[in-house]
This record gives C-alpha cells, sequence and structure tokens, in this order.
C-alpha cells in the first residue's frame, strides 16, 4: 500500500554528522532523492545513470555527479557505480522495507496457520467415515465450552441436516460458529430457560404513566358558600390574633 505521505524526522535530519558536513546543494539532491525512493517503492534503493538521476534530482549532471561523490565520501548514503550505472540506497528506507517484509511474511504464516486449523465440520478429517466419533467431538468440545450436552447435539444433527451452513453459506469453522451461538443466545436451552442475552444496543426507555385527572367541572352554590364561610373564619382568627 502507497503513503501519501513519508515519515520524516527532523531530530534526525538536522543531528545526523554525515548529513551535516555535506553542502547545501548536496542535501537538497539527497532530499529529492529520498522522496523519488518514496515514491518508487523501491525498497529504499535506485539504480539509474546519470542523465536519469540528474533529471529526477531536478539538476544538472555535474551538479548530480558531486552530490553523489560527496554522498560516499561522507558516508551519509550507499552510492555504488558500475558501467556508468549508479545505485543508491538509503539504509534507513531499506531497514524499514526488511522489517515491513518479515512482518508481512509472519502474517502470512500466521494466517495460513489459522486457515490451516479451520474444520468446516467434524467430518473434515474423516470423511464421514461410518465409524467416526464426530457426535462425540462436538459433545466434548461443547464440555471445554461450558454448553449443554443437549446443545452439543442439537448443534451437530442442525448441521447434518442442512449440510453444515448458517444463513445459507458454508460454515467455516464449526467451532467458532457453535461458540458465537453460545454467546448470542441462540441455543435452545438458553432460549427455554429464558436466559438474558447480553446486548450491545441501548433500549429504550419507557415513558411513565399516571393516572388521568378527573373532569373538570364548576362547583356547587353550597360548596362555594361553605368556601367563603371557612375564609370569613380563618380571617377573623387572623384579625384576632394581630390585635388582641
Amino acid at each position: 500500500m502507497k503513503l501519501f505521505y513519508i515519515k520524516f524526522c527532523t531530530g534526525d535530519w538536522l543531528k545526523d554528522p554525515s548529513l551535516s558536513i555535506c553542502s547545501p546543494s548536496t542535501r537538497g539532491i539527497w532530499m529529492d532523492i529520498v522522496c523519488r525512493l518514496h515514491e518508487m517503492q523501491s525498497g529504499g534503493k535506485l539504480t539509474a545513470n546519470l542523465q536519469q538521476i540528474s533529471r529526477l534530482c531536478r539538476c544538472s549532471e555535474p551538479e548530480a555527479r558531486a552530490a553523489l561523490a560527496e554522498l560516499a565520501t561522507s558516508d551519509t548514503a550507499d552510492v555504488y557505480e558500475d558501467n556508468e550505472l549508479w545505485t543508491i540506497t538509503c539504509r534507513r528506507m531499506r531497514k524499514i522495507a526488511e522489517i515491513s517484509e518479515k512482518r508481512q511474511q509472519a502474517g502470512s504464516k500466521g494466517a495460513a496457520t489459522r486457515t490451516a486449523n479451520r474444520e468446516a465440520n467434524p467430518h473434515q478429517n474423516c470423511n464421514y467415515n461410518s465409524n467416526c466419533n464426530c457426535l462425540e467431538r462436538v459433545r466434548e468440545f461443547a464440555r471445554g465450552e461450558g454448553i449443554q450436552e443437549t446443545d452439543a447435539e442439537w448443534f451437530y444433527f442442525k448441521g447434518e441436516g442442512n449440510g453444515w451452513t448458517n444463513g445459507g453459506e458454508p460454515i467455516r469453522d464449526w467451532k467458532a460458529t457453535l461458540t458465537s451461538w453460545k454467546r448470542a443466545g441462540y441455543l435452545p436451552s438458553q432460549k427455554n430457560n429464558g436466559q438474558k442475552v447480553l446486548s450491545f444496543t441501548k433500549q429504550k426507555e419507557r415513558a411513565p404513566i399516571y393516572d388521568k385527572l378527573p373532569p373538570s367541572r364548576e362547583p356547587s352554590e353550597d360548596e362555594l358558600s361553605n368556601a367563603r364561610r371557612i375564609a370569613a373564619e380563618e380571617k377573623e382568627k387572623l384579625r384576632t390574633q394581630l390585635n388582641p
């Protein structure tokens, strides 16, 4: 994958003693070479004649020759000439490319190992031999995962019935499928026992239910007169307390 940027360490560029003794024009040409190496994705190595190098670095041939000689003398880069072909190597970019290649190979080996260990169904190693103990293999794996034996048998005969498919697609790893069904709560014992299944979606809160208010009505004459009487009595008591 090509990166649209380059990892540039300003501290290393300024503190590199080999690069510091080079002339400003050589440092500028070296920067162009580094950018070209990144664009070409050649693992930090460039091989071309002097005319091509001068075009890539946007300078004249004498300037390119002087810069290459100075880069080689200062040990800033690995520079070699053979039959008018110059080979320029940036040691840091070469090291990064080698590490990336090793990691890519290690990842490919790991993925190949995981793929080789997958079993689409319990019969993959026995080729549906009549004397195979594939059902017992499923039971044994289920016991290790804390799955009930009845659920293991249900999973086995369900796979036998639908040709070891899930949602119409062939199962790639029956062990991973059984484990994921357990975590999702798809097994019969989990459904029958009403076992709660973890959900990663936030449940909506139900709105509270309030009692209905009684319908509004006009107070009767008796209620009004009784309220006026109580108000007058309270008013008289308050006046007596304020003016003893």
